[in-house]
């Protein structure tokens, strides 16, 4: 008879890290970090009460210095929208990026219907995210 250990590991999150969660994103400006060399590490968005993609916005700046619609974002990501019938639509999306998303000044975000820089409404229903930051 052999024997076989087994170890399981869990990943503990760095210090660094901070997890924000935002109920009800729109196209008002949502300061995540003043800090310098902060990235974005994880996302997961919730846009199942919708039936169009919401895009989710990201500056390079302080929440002062953006202006939706106005100012060029940083990074834009596309969040699929909730589709009767396909359950491969549901909504919901998690976004793992490994090396992260540098940003050098502060992150803030908004969410809007449109993914060019003029857009400026806001997603038609409730639109929350989970984002994690960690330090570059």
């Amino acid at each position: 008879m052999c024997a076989v250990a087994v170890e399981t590991y869990i990943d503990q999150p760095a210090t660094s890290q901070v997890v924000h969660q935002i109920t009800e994103l729109g196209s008002t400006e949502q300061g995540l970090s003043t800090t310098a060399t902060d990235r974005v590490i994880s996302i997961k968005a919730d846009n199942s009460k919708n039936s169009v993609a919401t895009f989710l916005k990201f500056w390079d700046a302080i929440v002062a210095n953006v202006t939706v619609g106005t100012t060029p974002p940083h990074w834009v990501v596309e969040i699929g929208p909730n589709i009767s019938g396909d359950p491969d639509a549901d909504g919901l999306q998690e976004i793992t990026i490994p090396d992260g998303i540098e940003f050098t000044t502060a992150i803030t975000v908004a969410a809007t219907k449109t993914a060019n820089k003029a857009g400026s409404s806001s997603p038609a229903n409730q639109f929350d995210v989970e984002i994690v930051t960690d330090a570059a």
